[in-house]
């Protein structure tokens, strides 16, 4: 069951690309710009946040940094697991 309470960060950034189809899951900057997100591509990709809401390019990206926030999991991951991102922006088991 997910579950989104208590206090959380985020922040309002342009979508460098279509995410309309990631809500839920990691992002990144965008390294040619460094100012839109796009999806999480690899798992070594540092991941900026969560996309809270699901953009088009150029529409403002809802991205939480800190808190509580579903994820969409490509994995299992049980309770107390920290939590990567896959190459396709779900969410894993973080590597120990």
């Amino acid at each position: 069951m997910a579950v989104e309470k208590g206090p959380k960060l985020d922040w309002g950034v342009l979508a460098g690309a279509d995410l309309s189809a990631k809500q839920f899951t990691f992002v990144k900057f965008d390294g040619a710009t460094d100012d839109e997100v796009i999806s999480v591509s690899a798992v070594t990709d540092f991941a900026l946040g969560v996309l809270n809401n699901a953009p088009t390019q150029g529409q403002e990206a809802e991205v939480v940094l800190t808190g509580v926030v579903k994820v969409k999991l490509g994995g299992t991951v049980a309770r107390d697991d920290g939590i990567g991102a896959k190459a396709d922006g779900t969410g894993i088991k973080a590597a120990s």
